[in-house]
This record gives C-alpha cells, sequence and structure tokens, in this order.
C-alpha cells in the first residue's frame, strides 16, 4: 500500500494518503510512521484519506485494530485517547462503520465521512 503522510502546519493536523490495497502489515507500518510524526509535532488531528485504498482486512482484525493502534501510539508516547481522527472513505462503508464503533467503545475520537472538506471542518471544530 502506497502512502503519504504530511503535517500541515496550517492546521496543525496530520494528513495520511492510502492507495492501492491495505493489509495489516501495511498499516502497522503507516501507523510507526503517524506516531512519529504526531509525536514531533505534538499534534493532536488527523486525517485519514481512503478514497482511492481497498481494505483487506478480517473482521477480527479490524475488532482487533483499535487496541492495536492504542499500542503503537502508546509505545511512541502518544496518547490515542487524546487524538481526533477522522477517516475519509468511499461509499463502502461496512468495515468502516465497524472500526467506528469499536474504536468508540474504545474511548478512541473518530468519525468517518466521504467527503475531505467536511471532514477537515470536523477535525478543527472546537
Amino acid at each position: 500500500m502506497p502512502h503519504t503522510i504530511k503535517y500541515n502546519p496550517e492546521t496543525q493536523m496530520i494528513e495520511a494518503n492510502a492507495f492501492g490495497e491495505v493489509s495489516l502489515n501495511e498499516v502497522r507500518d503507516t501507523l510507526a510512521e503517524l506516531a512519529v510524526m504526531l509525536k514531533e509535532n505534538d499534534c493532536r488531528l488527523m486525517l485519514n484519506n481512503y478514497l482511492e485504498a481497498s481494505i483487506k482486512l478480517s473482521t477480527t482484525q479490524i475488532y482487533r485494530l483499535p487496541a492495536f493502534i492504542a499500542d503503537i501510539f502508546t509505545s511512541s508516547g502518544v496518547n490515542v485517547h487524546r487524538l481526533k481522527r477522522a477517516f475519509v472513505v468511499k461509499n463502502d462503508l461496512e468495515d468502516f462503520e465497524f472500526f467506528k464503533v469499536v474504536a468508540l467503545n474504545r474511548g478512541q475520537n473518530t468519525r468517518i465521512f466521504h467527503n475531505i472538506d467536511e471532514a477537515k471542518n470536523w477535525l478543527l471544530e472546537k
């Protein structure tokens, strides 16, 4: 899964874009990069663009993903409960909605969008 990750100093958010098929190994690598960038920039906002990606994770992997994310971020000194994360996806929402519910149940502030501007607006709300 090719991806790009950058910090936007104007909005003070990390912007991550994924392309192609997304597997658990690729998620792990991307999360490690995100954790470093979040820590370096003392950032709490994440915009994750999956419009050009397809998720190749099992239901069990999706269920475990919020805990997996928390473990990776915590080991890098990032408190996942202080983050606000927006995911922009295509219309095939089932996997992302399931992920969102599990993440919210674990105290992680996460929302799903179809539009990048709406996601950015939500992230920037006070």
